[in-house]
């Protein structure tokens, strides 16, 4: 027989197991005694939008790994994976060891967002580098 949730305020019964309950060593049997569902850390939880992750396909891969090193993230994004993060990219770069950008991609990346500065921090900047 399963040992059930024994919680004030519960919904339902719950199967005690660390899918439902987070796991906190300090209680006194291993989990906490707020499920998932009631807990508002987690109010995604058991929906089926919430727990689809696209994976990463081996055509994505390819075209990831021959791209990164020449090109932005906003740009990887914008031409190649318009459902990605740039999170999600650095990530997966960093995993399959493909996460290093040439130095005149770098520099370009510096300049875009050196031109969204105000003009008060450019100046400022350009007077530091000066001294």
């Amino acid at each position: 027989m399963k040992e059930q949730s024994v919680v004030k305020n519960a919904i339902r019964d719950l199967p005690n197991n660390s899918y439902y309950y987070p796991v906190d060593k300090a209680c006194k049997t291993g989990l906490r005694n707020v499920c998932r569902e009631c807990n508002p850390k987690y109010k995604k939880f058991l929906l089926d939008d919430s727990k689809d992750r696209n994976r990463w396909t081996e055509d994505e891969l390819r075209i990831l790994e021959l791209n990164y090193k020449k090109m932005s993230n906003d740009d990887l994004i914008k031409l190649y994976f318009p459902n990605r993060s740039k999170r999600a990219l650095e990530s997966v770069a960093f995993k399959y060891g493909f996460n290093h950008k040439y130095e005149d991609v770098l520099n370009s990346i510096r300049q875009k967002s050196a031109s969204k500065l105000p003009q008060c921090q450019k100046e400022d900047s350009f007077r530091q580098k000066q001294e």
